[in-house]
């Protein structure tokens, strides 16, 4: 509705709608804003197992040594909150460990019981209010476990520091295990060697998180097997010495556990992304090369890394973040900015079909611009500039001349990056008064967004019904997606304002993930999917599936549908394009039941498929023929009065329009009912061609059809299946069925004209 602060859909409590794009990603309409006419990388989305990421600009997790008995805190849902209203592509939640001796410290997350749920949800529920993709990194620390707090340890001056690193039992403390009694350091305990039976209980523990995980409602899970915690220590020969299968010196053997661990994990989060964090390096150059002389690894690099990576691929990983180090005490890191960038880049080099994350000192939009775009990596992970600069991501924006959206909230704040250069600024309404992108922006969010699923004959009235309706309380801006919006729209933009008419999205509608994209900030959607011709596994993939496809992509956006079905669509029907339309019609009204869902006859118009093409055969033709004596009823209605009931069931500030259309069902049929015949002798008349009416059985058509399916598409095009659908009567049903409406009627009421005639429109154009 116009004039209201609207409300996010379905959450807990009341915070405002943020539109037409969410926090932190960038604005597609180049009409309103012409500096996004060319997207950094950055700022490209991401969709991973159909979790669409907004941008490249991922939080790290990162410790916060603040839990309560692994439980999340008030501290956590601010400190994570503060990311998902400020533009993060992604947010990670720390290290949670799976079993309480997994944890790092004493006060590190945990989901090893199920009264550690409720806390986290409600983290994740405000993420999902801010429309920011939220995951979290299960771990065990291993041999790093039961560590203090760092400011435990010592003070941030160093002035004092504990005698060691580890919490003792009387601190909260605990023993710690590992793949073998090879302590981190001298001030950290010797662990205990890890039985069968205790990598089990681990094993155990991560299928149980990723259960609660599920209930809990993460987008995504990542695995910590870097910075020597215990998956780590058991791909590290400086830290494996055992001497079972998966320990010592075969680098098989040190990667079969956290291989079994990752396929454990890949098979309990199927259907969501999974991601892992490794160490690509110890950084223990003092031992030699990453492989000695004699053939033997001496410590964990990047040529294991690689390797590594490539069987994680095989078993399903989505992501892998290339950190380094925290596994050999004596590392000698060369510090500097984007130090670890050069392990994602290898490794993606390896592992093309890997997605890629990398981490550390990365402080520059336009390096890490430079990262994306350069292909060493898919996403950046930022920690310590995201804590000194929780917006980073709009700043980034700011940088790269790119309008991101901010929250409604801290808008204000972002004048400079939401509004275009002076020499951009475009005219908008009557006169020479102008706007700013900014308050454009906000014109756009207090009209309607209307998305055209198809580019063909009643798209183009519609589209044209839409912008004609200026008593309208909203502005309306139109959009055509199809796989070639081009020239349909190029004939509109003749005749249409450039506000009204928004640029053309290819997309595919076989492929949910371009609509994801194609939807994006719709209002309402209006589903013309069809064809006239094809295999019944192509009418099954458009008609049907592609029409579910459109159905949940507009669900996700909140946007009302009007679907376009047909008189005679009938799911027992053995013609395709009759049982396909209706299957997609049901699809339609389970995944949307407000839908309004309408369901032309024979269409009529200047530029139709039907009294046009009948009108040009007239000129070869001796003849006009029809089939099985010509007595199939049809009630031909005009093109522009289904586009003039579209354009009533879009009124979504109208709420006498939405209580007479949501749900409903319209049979759309014309004024008048005609035989086959009778509509060839009118298409005889208008032409001014006077041609004998051929009655040919239908066997002969199919025999015609069978022929002329060989070629290509063209005005004499007949199929075997056209022929059997005209044994069916096409007309409106003359009995009310329930969630049925009257098309008629509502014309009346809302549109205020009569249904025209074919006798009326067809001299105009035949």
């Amino acid at each position: 509705m116009p004039f209201i602060n609207k409300p996010v859909p379905g959450a807990d409590q009341y915070y405002p709608l943020n539109e037409p794009v969410a926090i932190g990603s960038a604005f597609t309409d180049v009409n309103v804003y012409p500096q996004n006419k060319n997207i950094p990388k950055l700022f490209e989305p991401l969709t991973i197992k159909g979790v669409m990421f907004k941008n490249r600009i991922f939080v790290a997790p990162m410790c916060q040594y603040s839990s309560d008995n692994g439980h999340a805190t008030d501290w956590h849902l601010v400190h994570l909150g503060s990311y998902a209203t400020r533009g993060a592509g992604a947010i990670c939640i720390e290290a949670t460990a799976v079993v309480p001796e997994g944890r790092i410290s004493p006060e590190d997350a945990g989901l090893w019981t199920d009264s550690q749920i409720a806390p986290l949800k409600r983290i994740v529920k405000f993420a999902h209010a801010h429309a920011t993709p939220i995951g979290i990194q299960l771990a065990h620390a291993g041999r790093k476990a039961s560590t203090y707090a760092p400011w435990v340890h010592s003070d941030v001056a160093h002035s004092w520091h504990a005698p060691s690193y580890t919490a003792q039992k009387n601190e909260g403390g605990w023993e710690v295990d590992g793949p073998s009694d090879i302590p981190f350091s001298d001030l950290y305990p010797i662990p205990k060697p890890l039985t069968e039976e205790g990598l089990k209980t681990i094993e155990d523990g991560f299928v149980a998180a990723i259960k609660r995980c599920k209930i809990i409602g993460f987008d995504f899970i990542e695995l910590h097997f870097a910075h020597g915690y215990l998956a780590h220590s058991f791909l590290s020969p400086l830290s494996n010495d055992r001497a079972d299968h998966y320990g010592g010196e075969p680098l098989e053997n040190r990667m079969r556990w956290p291989l079994k661990v990752a396929s454990i994990c890949r098979k309990e989060w199927a259907d969501k992304p999974l991601f892992v964090r490794i160490s690509a390096s110890d950084w223990a150059e003092d031992h030699g090369p990453e492989k000695g002389e004699d053939g033997k690894w001496k410590w964990w690099g990047i040529e294991q890394s690689k390797v590594f990576v490539s069987e994680m691929e095989k078993i399903g990983v989505d992501l892998v973040d290339a950190s380094s180090g925290g596994l050999y005490v004596k590392q000698n890191i060369p510090l500097k900015q984007g130090y670890q960038v050069h392990f994602s880049e290898a490794i993606k080099k390896a592992v093309p079909n890997m997605q890629m994350g990398t981490v550390g000192l990365i402080t520059s939009p336009t390096h890490a611009e430079s990262i994306i775009r350069e292909g060493k990596a898919d996403v950046v992970f930022l920690a310590r500039e995201l804590i000194r600069t929780p917006h980073w991501p709009l700043y980034a924006a700011e940088e790269l001349g790119v309008a991101v959206k901010a929250a409604n909230q801290y808008e204000r704040g972002w004048m400079k990056m939401l509004t275009p250069a002076k020499d951009k600024i475009e005219e908008v309404g009557q006169g020479k008064q102008k706007f700013s992108a900014y308050l454009v922006a906000h014109l756009i969010e207090m009209s309607q967004k209307v998305v055209l699923c198809g580019a063909g004959f009643l798209g183009s009235y519609i589209a044209r019904a839409l912008a004609a309706n200026t008593s309208y309380a909203l502005p309306r801006h139109i959009q055509l997606i199809s796989q070639n919006p081009i020239k349909l729209h190029a004939e509109l933009k003749k005749e249409m304002s450039e506000k009204s008419l928004l640029p053309p999205v290819k997309a595919d509608i076989r492929k949910p993930d371009s609509l994801d994209h194609a939807f994006e900030g719709a209002d309402v959607v209006v589903s013309l999917v069809g064809i006239m011709h094809g295999s019944p596994k192509m009418f099954e993939d458009i008609q049907w599936r592609g029409a579910q496809n459109v159905a949940v992509a507009a669900k996700k956006q909140g946007a009302k549908v009007v679907h376009i079905s047909a008189i005679g669509a009938d799911a027992e029907s053995c013609v395709p394009y009759a049982r396909t339309k209706a299957l997609g019609e049901q699809a339609v009204r389970q995944t949307c039941p407000d839908a309004t869902v309408i369901r032309p006859s024979l269409l009529f118009g200047p530029g139709d498929g039907f009294f046009a093409r009948f009108a040009t055969l007239s000129k070869y033709l001796p003849f006009l023929p029809v089939f099985g004596g010509g007595t199939t009823r049809f009630q031909p209605v005009y093109v522009r009065d289904v586009a003039r009931a579209v354009e009533i069931a879009s009124r979504i500030a109208d709420q006498e329009a939405m209580k007479a259309t949501n749900g409903k069902i319209f049979e759309a049929g014309g004024p008048d009912v005609f035989t086959y015949r009778e509509i060839m002798q009118a298409v005889s008349k208008y032409t001014g061609r006077s041609r004998p009416i051929l009655s040919l059985p239908y066997s002969i058509g199919k025999l015609q059809g069978l022929m002329l399916e060989q070629l290509p598409p063209n005005i004499f095009t007949l199929t075997r299946a056209q022929v059997e659908q005209l044994k069916v009567d096409n007309i409106v049903n003359p009995s009310a069925l329930p969630g049925y409406a009257s098309f008629p009627d509502l014309l009346r009421r809302f549109g205020g004209e009569p249904l025209r005639s074919i006798d009326e429109i067809l001299p105009k154009y035949l």
